[in-house]
């Protein structure tokens, strides 16, 4: 996408100086083609600790924390059925950026299995002079020419 534009907190720019930051985000996505007024909403996570930053989402996490319990527990716990139905997520992928090299690892799960690849490509962002507060956050406006579109 060519000059996509992205607000970002003021905050995130001291993620360098930072021990460990959490951002919430609310994911709106479009899942079916065909559909396209059928709008899915979840909440993502975005971890940084000023080397790594790794974006998942909240169901998956806590869907992987009930699946743990119950495999360290060998089968004596039984996860809620409707309880798992209900932490299924659309977002099954993760994306954990080395922040030194710039290199993006992106994981998604298929049925049982884990698949990766690696992007290297940097993002050279172009920070703007724009300004604006939402909600409690001040924010900043950020550029980035992306994709060759």
């Amino acid at each position: 996408m060519k000059n996509v534009f992205l607000t970002l907190a003021m905050g995130f720019f001291s993620l360098n100086f930072a021990q460990n930051s959490r951002f919430v985000y609310e994911v709106h996505m479009k899942t079916d083609s065909i559909n396209r007024n059928n709008t899915k909403t979840e909440l993502a996570y975005l971890d940084n600790d000023g080397k790594k930053s790794l974006f998942y989402a909240e169901k998956r996490i806590k869907r992987d924390s009930i699946m743990r319990v119950a495999f360290q527990s060998q089968g004596t716990i039984r996860p809620d059925r409707n309880a798992m139905e209900n932490l299924r997520s659309e977002i099954n992928y993760t994306i954990e950026k080395d922040l030194a090299n710039q290199k993006v690892d992106y994981k998604d799960r298929i049925a049982r299995d884990i698949y990766t690849y690696t992007e290297d490509r940097p993002m050279n962002w172009k920070i703007q002079s724009e300004t604006a507060v939402i909600g409690d956050y001040k924010t900043q406006k950020a550029e980035l020419d992306f994709g060759d579109h």
